[in-house]
């Protein structure tokens, strides 16, 4: 695979004959045009011959955008989306765009399901990011490591986010995500405490909503049945959509009643 890319970057870093006698970004201009018109055939010839040929282009990284659209959307290719991902990574690694490659890079192998090549490109991320960005970065690096049932490094991941975090949505969504690993791993006390605290302060709506639910659920658990009616009572009269909340007190009550 490794050198599939570098063969790519290798032709497009090398300069043709064909399209000499044009201005630099005439092709580029003509790529984007046939783009416009849903051409994509013409489009990605041209893309790639602009990549081949202008190599200082001003439009170098639109080029490669797009020419993977068409790849991933149009083609359905995955194979060659890796591909020229990977080439495209490796031409703006010494660039300030390094870490909007990666990002775009990681993101489609963690939607992919290449969990540990996603985890690599993040951490490549972490050494360029600020302490905020870090923090979402280290987020998504927790979800991946949960998905992977890497335990324990998706609790170092997160406790590394909560020490860069800067936001307090963001904090708190870390804090969730805490609680959920907990439950994972059987670890319902720590999670409960969590969950309560979040339940009790929580300043997003969101996170509010989801901590309650979840706390409901360690409470059921514990046939602790009346502070999870309590909970839920006080979640319908704010949630936006009280049937929701009224589903899962019905749920509650049937467990009651066994």
């Amino acid at each position: 695979m490794f050198l599939r890319s570098l063969f790519i970057s290798v032709f497009f870093l090398l300069a043709g004959c064909s399209s000499q006698d044009l201005p630099n970004e005439v092709l580029f201009e003509q790529a984007e045009s046939s783009f416009s018109k849903g051409w994509f055939i013409d489009a990605d010839k041209n893309y790639k011959e602009y990549l081949r040929t202008v190599y200082n282009g001003q439009n170098r990284y639109k080029a490669w955008k797009r020419i993977i659209f068409i790849s991933d959307k149009i083609y359905n290719n995955n194979k060659l989306v890796y591909s020229l991902l990977e080439s495209m990574h490796l031409e703006f690694k010494s660039t300030k765009k390094r870490v909007k490659v990666a990002k775009l890079f990681a993101e489609h192998e963690r939607n992919a399901g290449n969990n540990e090549k996603a985890l690599e490109l993040y951490r490549e991320i972490l050494l360029y990011e600020d302490r905020a960005d870090g923090a979402k970065i280290l987020l998504k690096m927790a979800e991946l490591s949960r998905h992977e049932k890497d335990f324990n490094r998706a609790f170092l991941y997160l406790n590394e986010a909560l020490e860069r975090v800067v936001s307090n949505k963001l904090k708190e969504e870390i804090l969730y995500e805490n609680a959920q690993t907990c439950i994972m791993v059987g670890k319902n006390i720590a999670a409960e405490e969590i969950l309560r605290d979040l339940y009790l302060n929580s300043k997003s709506k969101e996170i509010y909503f989801l901590a309650s639910f979840s706390l409901v659920d360690i409470l059921e658990q514990k046939e602790a049945f009346e502070e999870g009616f309590e909970i839920l009572d006080n979640v319908r009269k704010v949630h936006p959509n009280p049937s929701v909340v009224d589903v899962r007190i019905e749920v509650l009550r049937k467990k009651n009643k066994l």
